[in-house]
């Protein structure tokens, strides 16, 4: 039992950090979903700003956790971030990891560059440095 338990959360760690080494870099995609790490047990949480003079939409948000063990302390989890298209032009992401209520400390800010097009399907341009 314990061999299927540990295998499990092997597979489930495995497919979490498969996905979240990269947003989806396709071409021309209508969602365009990002996945950060983080560890919601210390007060840090994902926030995001965009800015520019396209438009995007938040369309879904969660917060999974990496550990099948829902009590495990310092567990890491992954916060995902789904936009769709709604207007065209240039958009910036920008994520912020802070602790907001005390006094705004931020341990780490990543950068999405988008283009979203005419068909409100996204294009990712980020530099492959971020």
């Amino acid at each position: 039992m314990k061999s299927k338990k540990f295998l499990f959360v092997a597979l489930i760690v495995i497919v979490a950090l498969t996905s979240c080494a990269t947003t989806e870099k396709e071409e021309n995609i209508a969602l365009y979903r990002v996945s950060l790490e983080g560890n919601p047990t210390t007060g840090f949480s994902w926030d995001y700003l965009a800015e520019g003079s396209g438009e995007v939409e938040l369309v879904d948000e969660s917060v999974d956790r990496l550990s099948d063990d829902q009590l495990l302390l310092g567990s890491p989890s992954m916060f995902n971030f789904v936009f769709r298209g709604v207007k065209s032009g240039e958009v910036s992401l920008i994520f912020e990891y802070a602790r907001p209520w005390e006094g705004g400390e931020k341990l780490e800010t990543v950068v999405y560059s988008l283009v979203v097009n005419d068909d409100l399907t996204i294009t990712d341009i980020t530099p492959e440095s971020v």
